[in-house]
């Protein structure tokens, strides 16, 4: 059987169109089940970003406790004294939240990406650039809003110069994030293991439960936006099905 490489959104973008192939399908998945899907999403998208924004102070003030020297700057209340005392403590609800906001960002990715390829399915192509500003995601339909032209024009070189520029230092600033993303968490984790506010085998603890947080995310990300391989039994299954029909006939 051949391998097919797929990321989560092609694969749920498959199961939608398998599903939408059949009458039931097309009774089922409606309006009103998009509308519901919708729903649940903006509940997902408002307690992910609180979750986001808990997991960056807490992560923050964790690192300023690890690199600055005063003890009176403080964050969200917590000065450095206060975080250094519980600062394994912290370490433990952040790689927690951190757990949550990966399993949250699959749930968040999978309703986007079902909603979004409902859309692409139901409405015209003339009207399918509009439909993704409802149910695509926010930012990354930035790049359709400010690079998509109409009808009757086409980029100009300096406008297609521009773009590759922009897409460039957009690549250069994900990579910046991710590489500061993961020293702040080695900064922290190496404070805590060199300066421990707990007896040495309860801080050790935390920073592996902390390490493990963070690949978990680290795996999933890719799960999420990388190419996996997957055994394609489509032509099996199609070759099976004509057989079946063949045989039926010449029963009948």
């Amino acid at each position: 059987m051949p391998i097919r490489w797929l990321n989560l959104s092609a694969v749920w973008r498959e199961r939608l169109l398998e599903a939408l192939q059949a009458n039931v399908g097309l009774r089922q998945i409606d309006q009103a089940f998009i509308d519901r899907l919708q729903a649940r999403r903006q509940i997902v998208e408002r307690v992910y970003w609180k979750l986001a924004m808990t997991h960056t102070v807490l992560i923050a003030a964790l690192f300023l406790n690890a690199v600055l020297l005063s003890p009176d700057i403080s964050i969200a209340g917590m000065t450095a004294r206060h975080v250094g005392a519980v600062k394994e403590f912290i370490l433990f609800v952040t790689a927690t939240l951190l757990v949550f906001l990966t399993l949250l960002g699959v749930e968040r990715h999978v309703l986007k990406t079902v909603a979004s390829a409902w859309a692409d399915k139901t409405f015209a192509e003339e009207t399918r650039v509009f439909a993704r500003l409802l149910y695509g995601d926010v930012f990354m339909e930035v790049p359709n809003i400010a690079m998509e032209p109409s009808q009757h024009r086409i980029h100009t070189r300096f406008l297609r110069t521009f773009h590759i520029v922009l897409f460039v230092l957009l690549m250069i600033w994900v990579l910046c994030f991710v590489v500061v993303n993961f020293s702040v968490y080695v900064i922290v984790m190496v404070d805590i293991l060199t300066v421990p506010s707990l007896p040495p085998i309860w801080s050790k603890s935390v920073v592996a439960y902390a390490a493990m947080a963070f690949f978990i995310n680290f795996l999933v990300l890719l799960l999420i936006h990388s190419p996996m391989p997957y055994r394609d039994y489509s032509l099996f299954m199609k070759l099976s099905m004509s057989m079946v029909r063949k045989q039926s006939k010449k029963s009948t």
